[in-house]
Parts: C-alpha cells; sequence; structure tokens
C-alpha cells in the first residue's frame, strides 16, 4: 500500500499553491478513495471525510509543478493491468489495485489518463487537415527537433473529441491537467524511447467560459476561465522556493521538505540521532521556480461607460515568465484561484474576506503573428503574405483600407498607412552614434467635423499596440510614468503610462492642442529620443517609448485662419511641431461638385447599412484589403521586413533634399528662407523604408523615394508657407517665425534705435509713447507686438534696458 500511495501523489499535480482544493487527489483512505475489486466498481462514498484547510498564506509554487520519478506511469499502467499466472497466460480477472476517482466525483483517475493518451495519439482535425499522422503527434515530433517541452493543446479540438474530458478539465483542473502532463509524456517516451519532462497548456476556451474582468465571482473559484485585457505591470521575476532543504546540526543529517499548499514545515525529529528542534535550513540547497505577478486591466474599450477600469492578477511560473509585457493585449487560460489574508504579517489571523488571482495555464498575446494554425509553418505564412505584396496596386489598394468609409483624403490616409508601416530600426551603439529613430509621426490639423477622430480611432483598431487618449484627459504623468505602492509587497513602483504603454506601437492622441504646455513638454524627449527619464521617490529609471505619434488638433478659433501661420492657428511650440515628420491640413473648404460627392457618400453609408444589414461587406470597402487580413500584413511586414537604401535610392534622396533647399527664396531684408533641415532628410528615409516595406521588399527603389518626397512637399507645402509672401519657409515650423517676419523685426529695430536716438528728452521712455511717435513718422501703421518683437532685439544686443515692470525703456550710451 506504501508504494500505491506513492504512486498516486506523484499523479496528483502538485497543490503546493496557497489555494486549498477541496477536490485534491489523496492516498487511499476510508472515504476519500473508492476502491473497486475484481472489476467491479462500487459506488462513490457519498460522505467524503471533511476537509481540513490549509493554513492561510500568500500564492506560491505553482500547481503544474510535478515530481516525476520514473517508474511513475508505469505503476499507473499496473493498477489496470489484467491478472495474470505465473506463466503470463491471462486469468480473465483484473487486478485487485483499486481504482481511483477525485474525491467527491466518480471521475476515475485512469480511465482519465487512459482517454487523454488516446486523443493525444489518435486526433485529427477536421477539414482542411490532410496529413496522415496524427496533429499532436506532428505537433510532439516538432516538439522534439527543437527541443520543446511545452505542447499547446486547444480545448477546441478536446471538446470536439471527448466532450466529457473537456467538461471535466474545465471543472478539476488541479486534477485532470496533471494527468494531461503525465499522458503526454507516456507518449513522448513511447514515441521517442527516451524521459522528458513534458507540459501542456491548454487554451481556446469555449465564449462560454470566457469571463470579462468585472464577471470574475466566487461560483467561478477552482475552474479554468479565460478572459481578455490589457497588461499594464509585470513584476520582477523572484525565486518561488518548492522544496526547502535541512540538515540537523547534531549528526549531520540532512532531508528534503517539498511545500505543501503553501506551506513549508521543518522536520521535528532527526531520524538519525532522535534530536529535537535541532534542524536549519541551507537556503543554496533548496529548490526555488521562477515566479512573477502581472497585472491585467481591461481593454480600454471594453470598460462601461463612466466606469473605472477593473484589474485582476495574474501569477506566471517557470516559462511563463516575461512572456509578456506591458502594453501587450491578452488571452490568458488560467485557474481562478482564492486565498486568505493575514490580518498582519505577525498574526496567524485571517480576514473573512479573501483575495483572488489567476493561476497562468496559458497566455496569448492578441497579435496576427498569433493567429492561425499552430502548424503551419513559416514558409506558408511567408507565402501568404507574398501573394498579398504582388497583388495589384497594393499601395492603393492598403490605402483605401484606411478608413474605408471616409471620403477622399487620399494623401492624409497614405501618410498614415506609412506611419504605420514604419521604417526600418537602426541601432549604431557600438559605433558611439546611438539609436536612430524608425518611427514616423504625424499630426492632422483642421476645421471642426473633418474625421480627424475617426482616422485616429480607425488607425487605433490596426496597429498591433497602442493607445487611445485625449489630450484634455491626459496628464504628464499619465502619458510617461507615475509611482504607486504596489498592493502586496508595499513597496513604491513604476506604473507604466500611455507612451511606455505604446512602445513599438502606434499612440493615438486626439484633442493634442488642449494639452498643456506642461504635459506637452515631456513629449519632447519621447518624439526624437524615443525614451522617457524619470526620477521620482528614489527611482531613477530611462524607460523606452519607441512609439510613433499620430495627434489630431483643432485651431485656436475653431477655423483655420489661412492668413495665419500654423503655428499662430494652434498655439503649439514650434520645437514640438519639428519632431512631426508629416503634418496635414483638413480644412473645410465650400466646393459645390466635392460637397455633392461627399454628401452621396455619406448617404450611401447609411442607405448600404440597412441594405447589407445581413452582413454583408459594404460597397465602399470593395478594392480595399478586409481589416483582419490588413491587421496581420502590417503585423508581418513590421516584424519581418527590414529595408535598406539602395544605391540609386541615396542618390536620389540626396538630390531630392538639395533641390528643397534650394526652393527658399530672398525675404525681407535679403534674409534667404529656409525650405527643408537634415531632420526632413531622416524623414524621408524613413518614409521612403515604410513605402517599400509596404510591398515587402527589402531594397528601398527609386520610386520610394519620390512617392515620399511628394508626401513630404504636399504637406510641408500647406503648413510652413508663409502666408505674407507666399514662400516655402520650413522655419515657421522650427522656429514659430518666418524669414520674412525676422526681417521685417530687424527693420523696424532699425526704426527704433533712430527714434530713440533722436529722442528729445533724456531718461525713461514709455512704450505707448515711443508707439505713438513711430507711428507717427511711419507710412505703416505698427502693432504693439511686432514693436515688442523688435525691442527685444535691441535688448539682445544691449542697446536699450527695460524698466518700470517692462513698461518703459531706457537708452544705453
Amino acid at each position: 500500500m506504501a508504494s500505491e500511495e506513492r504512486s498516486v501523489n506523484s499523479m496528483t499535480p502538485d497543490s503546493g499553491d496557497s489555494n486549498v482544493d477541496d477536490r485534491a487527489i489523496v492516498p487511499e483512505t476510508p472515504g476519500r478513495y473508492s476502491t473497486t475489486s475484481g472489476g467491479d466498481t462500487d459506488a462513490v462514498d457519498p460522505t467524503p471525510a471533511p476537509i481540513t484547510p490549509s493554513a492561510p498564506s500568500t500564492p506560491t509554487r505553482s500547481p503544474r509543478h510535478i515530481d516525476l520519478p520514473r517508474g511513475t506511469l508505469n505503476e499507473v499502467h499496473d493498477a489496470r493491468t489484467p491478472m495474470t499466472d505465473d506463466d503470463g497466460t491471462s486469468t480473465g480477472g483484473t487486478s485487485n489495485r483499486p481504482k481511483r476517482v477525485i474525491w467527491g466525483t466518480d471521475v476515475n483517475v485512469d480511465e482519465c489518463f487512459d482517454k487523454l493518451t488516446e486523443f493525444l495519439k489518435n486526433y485529427k482535425p477536421g477539414e482542411g487537415y490532410s496529413d496522415t499522422a496524427a496533429y499532436y503527434s506532428r505537433l510532439l515530433d516538432k516538439a522534439h527537433d527543437v527541443e520543446e517541452s511545452v505542447i499547446n493543446v486547444d480545448l477546441q479540438h478536446l471538446l470536439e473529441h471527448e466532450p466529457a474530458l473537456y467538461t471535466m478539465l474545465v471543472n478539476f483542473p488541479t486534477e485532470i491537467i496533471g494527468i494531461f502532463d503525465l499522458a503526454i509524456q507516456s507518449f513522448y517516451r513511447e514515441k521517442f524511447d527516451e524521459d522528458k519532462p513534458m507540459e501542456v497548456r491548454t487554451f481556446n476556451l469555449r465564449e462560454k467560459e470566457m469571463y470579462s474582468l468585472r464577471e470574475l465571482d466566487p461560483t467561478l473559484i477552482n475552474q479554468v476561465i479565460g478572459i481578455r485585457g490589457m497588461v499594464v505591470r509585470c513584476s520582477q521575476v523572484v525565486p518561488d522556493l518548492y522544496r526547502g532543504f535541512y540538515r540537523c546540526i547534531r549528526c549531520g543529517h540532512t532531508e528534503a521538505v517539498d511545500v505543501d499548499r503553501g506551506l513549508l514545515v521543518e522536520p521535528v525529529v532527526c531520524v538519525n540521532c532522535d534530536s529535537r528542534s535541532s534542524f536549519e535550513m541551507i537556503h543554496n540547497r533548496g529548490m526555488f521556480n521562477d515566479k512573477q505577478m502581472i497585472k491585467i486591466q481591461e481593454a480600454p474599450e471594453s470598460i462601461p461607460q463612466g466606469e473605472t477600469p477593473s484589474t485582476v492578477t495574474v501569477i506566471a511560473y517557470e516559462s511563463l515568465v516575461d512572456s509578456v509585457k506591458p502594453g501587450d493585449r491578452v488571452d490568458i487560460t488560467g485557474i481562478f484561484r482564492a486565498v486568505p489574508m493575514r490580518i498582519s504579517q505577525r498574526q496567524r489571523t485571517v480576514r473573512n474576506v479573501f483575495r483572488t488571482y489567476l493561476d497562468l495555464i496559458h497566455v496569448k498575446v492578441m497579435m496576427p503573428k498569433a493567429e492561425g494554425d499552430v502548424l503551419e509553418d513559416a514558409t506558408s505564412r511567408d507565402e501568404r503574405m507574398a501573394e498579398v505584396a504582388r497583388s495589384e496596386n497594393i499601395y492603393e489598394r492598403l490605402a483605401a483600407s484606411i478608413a474605408p468609409s471616409i471620403y477622399g483624403m487620399d494623401d492624409v490616409k497614405k501618410g498614415v498607412l506609412l506611419q504605420l508601416f514604419g521604417g526600418s530600426q537602426k541601432d549604431f551603439s557600438d559605433k558611439g552614434w546611438g539609436r536612430i529613430r524608425s518611427e514616423i509621426n504625424v499630426l492632422l490639423v483642421g476645421d471642426p467635423g473633418t474625421s480627424k477622430s475617426q482616422i485616429l480611432r480607425y488607425v487605433h483598431r490596426l496597429a498591433p499596440r497602442g493607445i487611445y487618449t485625449s489630450g484634455s484627459g491626459s496628464s504628464a504623468v499619465g502619458l510617461t510614468a507615475y509611482v504607486a505602492r504596489d498592493a502586496d509587497s508595499g513597496e513604491l513602483v513604476l506604473e507604466s503610462g500611455a507612451l511606455v504603454l505604446s512602445d513599438q506601437g502606434i499612440c493615438c492622441v486626439d484633442e493634442f492642442d488642449k494639452m498643456s504646455d506642461y504635459t506637452r513638454s515631456i513629449l519632447h524627449e519621447a518624439m526624437e529620443q524615443q525614451t522617457i527619464s524619470v526620477a521620482k521617490a528614489g527611482i531613477i529609471a530611462t524607460l523606452n517609448a519607441r512609439t510613433s505619434l499620430l495627434a489630431a488638433a483643432n485651431p485656436v478659433d475653431s477655423r483655420y485662419d489661412p492668413k495665419k501661420t500654423v503655428v499662430d492657428n494652434i498655439q503649439l511650440p514650434p520645437t514640438l511641431l519639428s519632431r512631426f515628420d508629416l503634418i496635414f491640413l483638413i480644412l473645410d473648404q465650400v466646393d459645390i461638385e466635392s460637397d455633392k460627392r461627399l454628401a452621396k457618400h455619406i448617404v450611401s453609408l447609411f442607405y448600404d447599412s440597412i441594405n447589407n444589414a445581413s452582413g454583408n461587406e459594404t460597397s465602399y470597402a470593395g478594392t480595399g484589403i478586409g481589416g483582419q487580413k490588413l491587421v496581420e500584413y502590417i503585423a508581418y511586414a513590421r516584424e519581418k521586413v527590414k529595408p535598406r537604401l539602395s544605391d540609386a535610392a541615396s542618390d536620389k534622396l540626396l538630390e531630392l533634399y538639395v533641390a528643397m533647399r534650394k526652393r527658399g527664396g530672398e525675404g525681407a531684408g535679403g534674409v534667404r528662407t529656409v525650405s527643408a533641415t537634415p531632420r526632413n532628410l531622416e524623414s524621408l528615409v524613413r518614409m521612403s523604408e515604410a513605402r517599400a516595406k509596404l510591398e515587402l521588399r527589402e531594397v528601398v527603389e527609386v520610386s520610394d523615394v519620390d512617392e515620399a518626397h511628394r508626401l513630404m512637399v504636399s504637406a510641408i507645402a500647406q503648413v510652413a508657407t508663409d502666408p505674407t509672401t507666399g514662400l516655402l519657409d520650413i522655419d515657421l515650423l522650427n522656429a514659430g517665425q518666418s524669414a520674412h517676419q525676422r526681417g521685417k523685426a530687424r527693420d523696424l529695430a532699425n526704426v527704433l534705435w533712430t527714434t530713440l536716438s533722436n529722442w528729445e528728452s533724456g531718461g525713461d521712455v514709455r512704450l505707448n509713447m515711443l508707439l505713438q511717435k513711430t507711428n507717427e513718422d511711419a507710412s505703416v501703421r505698427i502693432k504693439e507686438t511686432e514693436m515688442k518683437k523688435a525691442l527685444k532685439l535691441l535688448e539682445d544686443e544691449e542697446k536699450i534696458v527695460f524698466t518700470s515692470s517692462r513698461l518703459a525703456i531706457r537708452r544705453l550710451a
């Protein structure tokens, strides 16, 4: 009987976590196991022994950890082996060894083992699967080739093959998943004649078992559930003890003790010298698992209106550690657990309110590269994507797929499309140059009602990862990072903000003009250096913020004034505007023919939505690429394709940049306007690479450079044209003032200096008197703001000094 008890224990999934599992398999004792003799099964004892709860503790060891001494599975098979005589012939009976069931149920452990083994060996999916070998047999071959120890099992396959097994796994996961692990190891040993610890990870539950974070309640405790959400924080990886090592200080005898339900019980009496309380723990001889706590939050789009987002803690062990990062949208499969909380660390008394968490079994990052058949090899996926890239007019089709319900705005859609693909990452740290930004930043400026917010919403759905936020509701710490106190450890930890969560994705910011000046100031580092530096509460860190910024802003007076510069219209600092690669003006101009086509398009959307209520696609989406297919294509291109400039493309870039520099003309006072800067050249390189990446090409061609140049000139011509002279002047974005305006200010400063030199009375001169005197002598009326700018030039040259709270000036000798 002792050997039988060891066999049962070894088959049991480790219950060293803090949860009290009232269905755990235990060694045979009256009332806990129903036994059979001679193959006849008795009824399950309706009055099982009472449960003895474990001591309260925090979540510790993973239930997936199973000690598997060689011979475990043999003992399982022996329990169900037909009886034989000494010569090996069958007697027609079965072994007298008891059959084991999960306590409190009629679920037979051995039958589950056999059915799961049969499922792994023989299951073949339905349509679309043409291989002669079983599905999981192929997966096992693949795992053996790459020396992998994890097999992902689709629960929809188990549901199709054996619905009863699916129900058992959902209701009794601690036991059934452990038996599943033993079955896969038995299959592996049989197939490859070698011992290797294998592990099953189940995923793809029915929608019935998928819950929102708000639907988790006590009825789900100790069951397998699925949730979807966004990772907001990952703790550090910490060691989690699952086997302690003790040594007697008197005789040197050693013992290893496993953690049981969250408790590590120190041996009391030494079996070698009979000494009491003589054991000490040898920490460096203990056995530890990796453990990480992950905080999951509801996805922003699934939060009910007026509610704050709900969160749940997920605990990952061993190979699941560091499988996700903040900002990932994930599909989690795990066991819902509840543990009691102590009133204090020094007391054993617990509260009557339990703390819940999710014991992680499987995690899938909700990105296109994780979709599809797990047996699909890289070659098949490459062929599918290459077929899309080879389709006719792929550039125009992809642009038409961006917000297809919005009429026109072709250049804006193409610019946003290039932003979705991005340029090639370049890291020259080994040469001392650092990392060069590959992300493209885009700003949409225009009149109200011109679909700017709709474009942001659509891009947010297409981007592999990213955050959507509003400028009026965002603070500086909300965009970067903030310090909070961890509820579990009590330590100060750094919580990621929107820009950090959007790392390697797109951060969409609506109402960009409504941001406070302090909030906008923190964007300078993130938009160019792609990092965020934090020094708060003793935490000094530099966080990655390798994100593209897509922002939308409205003019100050609601309507864009063509007579003013873009800086005056939206009142954003020039240093911030210069960090955008593309700035598009979206104006609501009156045009009868254009208005008629737009109205017809809008009406057709409602008309088509009524006629296609059955779910058919509307007519405007006919030329584009479907939403999910487009998301997968974008993610594949960003992951796999890294274009590089060809010699011809490099020469073309140089030629176009020099031509752009020559476009500047002579401003007032003979000052030449600047029509392009080196930052514009870098933008051209990024957009050219994105244009090549769009077609999955590894080399940037001249046509890519031409298209990038066309988009940039189209955008710059709108926002960087001096409304006074009509000349292209990039200084409007870089310095907030055109060359013509600087020339006028210099001329006015000379006039004011002449007026001050001829001033009759000495001493201080009031500004209002100086303005009046200058306007009397000038042919064109001068504004007070223009005069102050000119006086600032004289002050910088130390010719004057302001007095009387800057209401008067004094000429210096």
